[in-house]
């Protein structure tokens, strides 16, 4: 047994809010992400994955413009307010006026775009349609993804995760169920999407009116506040646009080389690479705010305890989900999506490799961020993003889906990879110690066992997935269990766990 007893720091403080806000988020994400993945899976039920690869294009050009259109505000939202009162108003105010209106510039040039890009890149006509329908959603999207971030930088997490997380997914399955029964078809559940992140919207309005009532005041917003929060945010907009393009760029430059149906596999698979960090995501909603107001106070002994605990957390958790998504891809694809999407397991399987290095360098993006250092991440992540576009168009070309992945999968090393060593060279902040060798060896008994036990039975993909999961769950917990938890992880599990099980 490794024994690795020790009492909780005295800075506990910061990973207790860090916990609390985990608490709050973890179980709404789940939630969030499985409703998510029913609409992807029963729209590519519905419409084949012809037609669902014409979605896909549309809905992962609209993901991209939700990160990318508030062009850094809600990154800079959260930094400019944290751990301060006085001058939120006026922040978020100008943040309001700065994306409504870059938000409509985006939409209004993709719409005008959309017949250029429907065929003269993708050479598909029928794409025109289908991208103009999803125009709207941009300013809507962009709008979505401020105010969810305006909500969190009061460190009450439940607002921003019923109204952002929880809210759009929900609203989008109810309406494309609704469309199905009026059968009009492929626009219709593109204009369902939409739909879902303006009545969303509203939502996140009146949340944000109840946490700051003074909004409701009339005076004007200046110019100035404007260009100034501008000013702050557009070097964190660089260093995220390139990070954000990285895990778009495969499934856009897919289309140009791969007919549809391939894109549509490929999306399939890329719905459950994507699935897995969702624990790394749900910390980094609760990382953000309290690592930019404890940066503020100088107390580097509390930044690194909450680095280590939020990197070393997301990797016991998510270690399982690892396991199950790469010994037996083709099952869950199968359940899933059906028959037609099983030849994407060997596509999940490169994803994921990424996915994995995502996860086990922890929220190192989020550091850098909040941290002043988003110079030095733009520099990375364009470094990565440039040797991930030289790879897409070496190998896309020769081996379709197979080389987006492997383009994707790389350019997640690159970019993870680099920004951990960066914080570790500047900031002093390291995240790992010897506590996870518990972790690391509880996946590696999960994943043989497993790979063992389904080849010697044969089952269904249903049965599979089942057993599967129940397999790993014991024998992950199990091997924990018997490997040993100390002080700290038993106080980090009582924090998170509290509010989940009352």
């Amino acid at each position: 047994m490794i024994e690795t007893r020790r009492d909780p720091p005295s800075d506990w403080d910061s990973v207790a809010r860090f916990a609390q806000g985990v608490r709050v988020n973890l179980p709404v994400r789940f939630v969030s992400r499985a409703l998510a993945l029913a609409v992807q899976a029963l729209l590519a039920r519905l419409l084949g994955p012809e037609g669902f690869g014409r979605y896909a294009v549309g809905w992962n050009i609209l993901r991209l413009v939700e990160n990318l259109g508030p062009f850094g505000v809600d990154k800079a939202v959260i930094r400019l307010t944290a751990g301060v009162g006085q001058q939120r108003r006026v922040v978020l105010r100008a943040a309001i006026v700065a994306t409504l209106a870059l938000a409509l510039v985006i939409g209004l040039g993709f719409w005008l775009l959309s017949p250029f890009l429907a065929i003269r890149l993708f050479r598909d006509p029928q794409l025109v349609a289908v991208l103009r329908w999803f125009a709207p959603g941009f300013g809507l999207a962009a709008g979505l993804f401020v105010a969810g971030a305006a909500a969190r930088a009061t460190q009450q997490m439940e607002y921003s995760a019923l109204g952002q997380d929880l809210a759009q997914p929900a609203i989008n399955l109810v309406l494309v169920g609704l469309v199905f029964g009026l059968g009009v078809g492929l626009v219709g559940y593109v204009a369902a999407g939409v739909a879902s992140y303006l009545l969303s919207l509203l939502l996140m309005i009146v949340f944000l009116l109840r946490l700051f009532p003074d909004l409701r005041a009339r005076d004007p917003v200046r110019l100035g506040s404007v260009l100034g929060l501008l000013g702050a945010a557009a070097p964190i907009w660089l260093a995220t646009l390139a990070s954000i393009l990285i895990s778009r760029v495969d499934r856009i430059i897919l289309p140009a080389f791969r007919p549809a149906e391939v894109v549509g596999v490929y999306q399939a698979a890329s719905q459950f690479s994507t699935l897995f960090p969702i624990i790394l995501s749900v910390f980094n909603l609760a990382y953000s705010p309290i690592l930019a107001a404890r940066f503020k106070m100088g107390t580097s002994n509390e930044l690194n305890t909450l680095y280590r605990a939020g990197t070393k957390w997301g990797i016991f958790l998510s270690l399982p989900a690892f396991v199950v998504l790469f010994v037996v891809p083709e099952a869950l694809l199968v359940t899933v999506f059906g028959t037609a999407f099983a030849g994407g397991a060997q596509m999940l399987q490169v994803l994921m490799i990424g996915q994995l290095v995502n996860v086990c360098t922890g929220a190192s993006g989020t550091t850098l961020i909040m941290t002043g250092q988003e110079r030095s991440l733009a520099r990375i992540a364009w470094a990565a993003l440039l040797f991930s576009l030289l790879v897409s168009f070496a190998l896309i070309p020769r081996l379709g889906a197979i080389g987006a992945a492997i383009a994707a999968s790389t350019a997640q090393v690159l970019l993870n990879g680099g920004a951990l060593q960066h914080i570790r060279s500047t900031l002093g902040l390291w995240p790992y110690d010897r506590t996870l060798v518990k972790g690391l060896v509880s996946a590696m008994i999960a994943g043989v066992g497993l790979a063992l036990l389904t080849s010697w039975i044969d089952l269904s993909p249903l049965q599979t997935l089942l057993l599967s999961l129940g397999f790993v769950g014991l024998a992950y917990s199990g091997a924990m269990l018997l490997l040993g938890l100390d002080e700290e992880d038993r106080t980090f599990l009582r924090q998170t766990t509290r509010g989940i099980l009352r």
